[in-house]
């Protein structure tokens, strides 16, 4: 009578590299999307408030503010790298 190990048992330690893999490439995955989103997120948020400014100036939309442009750029900037640090493999 010979007792043969299951495919689990007999395996385990190839399911394990495989389920690693597949965590790593999800994380991969995950955090590309989720600087995606930032980035998105911080280009709509200064589109919009540049739009806020023009229209509270009363300058109508797409205006040319170089004063106040330099105010939100900074914080466009800010919002870019708080993404990158977040989201990014290569932040430090």
């Amino acid at each position: 009578m010979t007792t043969e190990k299951s495919f689990v048992a007999a395996n385990w330690f190839k399911l394990f590299i495989v389920a690693v893999i597949c965590l790593g490439i999800y994380t991969y995955f995950d955090r590309s999307y989720r600087l995606d989103s930032c980035l998105e997120i911080a280009s709509n948020d200064y589109t919009e408030r540049w739009q806020k400014q023009c229209v509270a100036e009363k300058k109508g939309k797409d205006c040319d503010m170089l004063v106040m442009g330099s105010a939100l750029n900074k914080s466009k900037d800010t919002a870019i790298d708080t993404c990158f640090r977040r989201y990014s493999f290569t932040a430090k």
